[in-house]
């Protein structure tokens, strides 16, 4: 006991004063410059053919995107093709080898390949879009920029929208390796127009809703890995927790299937189980018949993007309150004035006053 003790506070005292005065390091950053430096090279052998250019330009508008733009390098062009070339020919590679195995005949099988591939696909988007939208305001936070922010004439809402803009990008390219594998599905699909239709819908939708949960959640967390972990482990759990109850509650009811369980129609990962299984008919309620498909297609779309839009508005509407800016007098509300007359008994705050002034000394009497 005494020597595990005595080791590990020696290791302690070493690396702490080893890693004092050590700057972060963005890992992600460096392995983007490595393969910069890759493609330079074979660029200059090949020609110096180039795609794209960076702008170092000053923007005329939107200036917080362009920020995002240049400093984050899952905003730029040429990391996101080199991020996106290797997940679409895994991709295509993939979807080449069933076309070709399977044809017209045994496409059963085929078609449970491309369904796990498409449960890998959304599983992928998931984690990209958590992670970038939980800290698209907790890294502001983190590296003390964000009162930087708050400094311009900016208003919250602007700020906010202007740092999601920037990854139009990104939604956009997440979306390609999972369009082609809706398009092959449809090819090999018996009812393939509902497939690709339910399909490019959820995706529509989906994507936009879990980018606004993951930034409504890095709102309220100040840490950044706190925020990421919070955001996952929400995502997780709404989409897998009320799949789990309803298999458990579809065994005692005798249901038996995945999403029969009214509990499970919470998740939002369900329609997508019902379209890659072809399981509509388990979405009927007891008395109610089995409604058509395209019903249960329009109803999930019309509640998810009520989800996302009404997120988007929380955020949005809240932006300055949820980012900290310091509100005016003339802005409060009554309710706002009276939790701070609670909060600070000896600095009641009058009507047309600066709540954020701070207690005045009461001088004594001789």
């Amino acid at each position: 006991m005494l020597t595990a003790t005595g080791t590990f506070l020696w290791l302690s005292t070493t690396m702490l004063v080893w890693r004092a005065d050590a700057s972060p390091r963005n890992y992600l950053l460096h392995v983007f410059r490595a393969l910069d430096r890759f493609f330079d090279r074979m660029n200059e052998k090949m020609g110096d053919i180039r795609f794209t250019r960076d702008e170092d330009d000053l923007p005329q508008v939107h200036p917080v995107c362009w920020r995002e733009m240049t400093i984050r390098s899952l905003c730029k062009y040429h990391y996101l093709i080199r991020l996106f070339l290797p997940i679409q020919g895994v991709v295509t590679l993939v979807l080449l080898l069933v076309m070709w195995k399977g044809g017209y005949e045994g496409r059963r099988e085929e078609i449970k390949v491309l369904s796990l591939l498409v449960g890998g696909l959304w599983f992928l988007v998931l984690l990209v879009l958590g992670v970038q939208g939980s800290s698209l305001i907790a890294s502001e936070k983190v590296n003390q920029t964000l009162d930087i922010l708050l400094a311009t004439p900016l208003s919250g809402e602007k700020i906010l929208l202007e740092k999601a803009m920037a990854f139009r990008r990104l939604l956009f390219l997440a979306m390609l390796p999972l369009g082609s594998v809706f398009v092959a599905e449809w090819i090999l699909e018996d009812n393939g127009f509902h497939y690709l239709f339910c399909s490019i819908l959820t995706l529509a939708v989906y994507m936009p809703m879990l980018f606004w949960v993951s930034i409504a959640v890095g709102l309220h967390v100040k840490s950044r890995h706190r925020a990421v972990a919070s955001t996952l482990g929400l995502l997780f759990l709404w989409t897998l927790g009320p799949l789990v109850l309803g298999k458990f509650w579809g065994n005692v009811f005798q249901s038996g299937s995945l999403a029969g369980a009214p509990i499970g129609y919470l998740s939002p990962a369900s329609i997508i189980f019902a379209n890659e299984l072809n399981d509509f008919e388990s979405f009927g309620f007891i008395g109610l018949g089995n409604p058509a498909p395209f019903m249960i297609t329009l109803a999930n779309t019309a509640i998810y993007g009520f989800i996302a839009l009404m997120l988007r508005v929380f955020c949005t509407s809240r932006a300055d309150t949820l980012l900290g800016r310091p509100m005016k007098a003339d802005e409060l509300s009554e309710r706002q004035i009276e939790k701070l007359r609670r909060r600070r008994p000896h600095n009641a705050v009058r009507r047309g006053g600066n709540p954020a002034t701070p207690p005045q000394p009461v001088p004594r009497r001789p």
